[in-house]
C-alpha cells in the first residue's frame, strides 16, 4: 500500500527559465539568486521535499554552454538541500511539442534525490503529473487525488499583469465549495464526492469543460 505520508512538508517553485532572453547572463544570475534565496526560506519552513512545476530551461532545442554551467550547478545544489527533489519536465524541457520522450534534463537523473516525473505519480492523496500531451487532461478526472501538482496551461489564468491563458475548451478552473461540489455531482455520475478535497479550504479542481457546459445549458 502506498504511503499517505508522501511528504511531511513541501516547497513548490516554477517557471525559472535558465537561457531566457538570449542566454542572458544577468538572467541566470537572477535565476540562481533566487534559488538560493528559496532553499533559505524553504529550509525555514521545514522542508525536507522539493518539487519543481516545469520549464527550469528556456530554449526547447538547445542549451547555451553557459546556460549549461548554470543550470547543472543549481540542480545540484537543489539535490543536496533536499530529502527528495520531484522534477516535472515543462513544455520548454521538451524537443518535441507533442511527445515527452526527449527532454533536456535527462543528465540530472545522475544527481542523488533528483526524479524526473515522466509519468504520473500517485501515492497516498497525492499526484504529481507530467507536462500533458495530446488528449492526457481528459484523464485527469480519473486521478483520485486531495493534492495535484503539475505544469498545467489553466483556462483565464494570468501569467502576468497583461498576459492571460486562452481558454482551449479543456481544462476549466473553479473554487471548491459547495456550490462546486453540486455541479460536479450533476455530471452524470462521472464525479462525486470521492472526486473533491475533504475539507473547507479553497482547492483547485480540473473537470472536464463540454461536460460543464452541457450542465451550464
Amino acid at each position: 500500500m502506498p504511503s499517505k505520508n508522501f511528504f511531511k512538508k513541501v516547497a513548490c517553485f516554477t517557471d525559472i527559465h535558465f537561457g531566457l532572453r538570449n542566454d542572458s547572463r544577468q538572467h541566470n544570475i537572477d535565476a540562481e539568486n533566487f534559488i538560493y534565496w528559496f532553499i533559505d526560506e524553504a529550509k525555514k519552513f521545514g522542508a525536507e521535499t522539493c518539487i519543481f512545476l516545469g520549464d527550469w530551461h528556456h530554449n526547447r532545442a538547445r542549451i547555451n554552454a553557459s546556460t549549461l554551467l548554470y543550470s547543472l550547478s543549481n540542480v545540484e545544489r537543489l539535490s543536496e538541500a533536499f530529502d527528495n527533489f520531484y522534477f516535472i519536465t515543462g513544455n520548454h524541457d521538451l524537443y518535441y511539442r507533442d511527445k515527452r520522450e526527449v527532454n533536456s534534463m535527462e543528465f540530472s537523473r545522475l544527481l542523488n534525490n533528483i526524479n524526473i516525473i515522466s509519468e504520473p505519480l500517485i501515492e497516498g492523496d497525492v499526484a504529481i503529473v507530467p507536462w500533458l500531451v495530446g488528449k492526457e487532461w481528459k484523464k485527469l478526472k480519473n486521478i483520485k487525488c486531495k493534492y495535484m501538482f503539475g505544469h498545467f496551461e489553466l483556462p483565464k489564468f494570468k501569467m502576468n499583469q497583461m498576459v492571460e491563458m486562452p481558454d482551449t475548451g479543456e481544462l476549466h478552473v473553479v473554487e471548491h465549495g459547495e456550490e462546486v461540489s453540486n455541479k460536479l455531482e450533476r455530471l452524470d455520475g462521472e464525479w462525486g464526492e470521492e472526486a473533491l478535497p475533504n475539507g473547507s479550504r479553497s482547492e483547485l479542481e480540473t473537470y472536464r469543460a463540454e461536460d460543464y457546459d452541457r450542465q451550464q445549458g
